[in-house]
């Protein structure tokens, strides 16, 4: 029977990088100019060029400082868009290498080390959004990095200071990075917190936390995210998939109108979340052909077994690290706003999954042991 699983997952793994593979050659054959504008790229490109012309930037462009920084340092380089595409692409190859490297020297299994590098570097979806000029793959490749540094570095100087750097990154590559920042905050500054060299870093971080927080609320605002909760919405301008809830009171014009609109009617507001969360989680859009829903059914759902096996079987050391607060995290900031149009939102997510998937299909073609080096 072991015999039978093994073949059976060295089928799927072989099926889905070629599937995964042939269609990004299509992408890439059909794009001549090798690189895509989304619907916000042009938010990043003005942007890019405000920043270097000494501009302000409007709201709309402050929480994405980071992503303007990479188009900027490409339009300084004179490579224009097609260069924001290859820097992308090179910190990609970068992380995928980063993967095989942190879990293949601190866990010694290569097995582990290739498939979770394997299974990023031929993921559709992240080779897809590294073709366009919005801030998706920089942020997944930025929060992978400081991922294997937190977890698949032991305790020092250097790991608090580089993951710190790191966290930051993310922080102002995307609103939601926030979250990174407060991963970082309680998984690796708090167990080294006795350390009073890094009493500033921590000071600093929930500074700039705070003032992240803020900016996001403010943008929030302005931009009437809160009406997606308002009005039901469960995907990004979607009218389609609405869910009906209670009309409030009084106008929602803050966080803390929604917070308290939201816990007026709590199991309403539950519900909407779970739902926004079900759909991101399994790539669900009901406006895509069937044909590719299925597909990316048949591809998730044993990625999210087998993830779960390496997770209970496997692993201790995992079962409750930063990987599971950033995953967890992500999905209830997804649950708390909407769920967006294109899946992007999963696909940040989805190598720190890969992690645990690598663990899940080692399960069954190695054994796996717990290296405790790490606690």
């Amino acid at each position: 029977m072991s015999k039978v699983i093994q073949i059976i997952l060295v089928i799927y793994l072989v099926s889905i990088t070629v599937l995964n593979i042939r269609s990004f050659v299509i992408i890439w054959r059909e794009n001549p100019k090798h690189f895509q504008l989304g619907g916000d790229s042009g938010r990043y490109i003005k942007g890019a060029q405000r920043l270097l012309a000494g501009k302000n930037l409007d709201y709309s462009q402050q929480s994405y400082i980071g992503y303007l920084g990479l188009v900027a340092f490409a339009l300084v380089l004179n490579i224009g868009n097609s260069g924001v595409v290859l820097i992308q692409s090179l910190i990609y190859i970068f992380s995928a290498c980063c993967t095989y490297y942190f879990i293949n020297k601190y866990l010694n299994n290569r097995i582990v080390a290739s498939i979770a590098a394997l299974l990023f570097l031929t993921s559709f979806e992240i080779l897809k959004w590294s073709t366009y000029i919005l801030p998706d793959a920089f942020y997944t490749c930025a929060l992978l990095i400081f991922s294997l540094v937190s977890v698949f570095t032991p305790n020092s100087v250097r790991k608090v200071f580089f993951s710190f750097i790191l966290a930051l990154i993310c922080a102002l590559i995307r609103p939601n990075g926030f979250i990174v920042l407060i991963g970082w905050i309680l998984f690796v500054l708090l167990p080294n917190i006795k350390n009073s060299r890094f009493w500033i870093l921590g000071f600093s971080a929930l500074i700039i936390t705070f003032i992240l927080v803020t900016n996001l609320a403010t943008n929030a605002q302005k931009r009437q995210i809160y009406e997606f909760s308002r009005n039901g919405e469960v995907i990004w301008s979607y009218r389609e998939l609405i869910l009906s809830v209670p009309e409030p009171v009084h106008p929602i014009k803050s966080p803390l109108d929604l917070i308290e609109y939201t816990f007026s009617h709590p199991i309403v507001f539950m519900r909407l979340a779970i739902l926004k969360i079900v759909v991101e989680t399994f790539r669900i859009r009901p406006y895509l052909p069937a044909n590719f829903n299925l597909f990316l059914l048949i591809y998730l759902l044993p990625i999210y077994y087998l993830a779960l096996r390496g997770w209970t079987n496997h692993l201790c050391h995992l079962r409750n690290s930063i990987l599971i607060f950033l995953i967890l995290s992500h999905l209830i900031f997804v649950g708390l706003t909407y769920s967006d149009w294109d899946g992007r939102f999963l696909v940040h997510v989805l190598p720190l999954i890969f992690i645990y998937t690598a663990v899940g299909v080692a399960h069954y073609l190695q054994p796996v042991r717990p290296v405790n080096k790490l606690h």
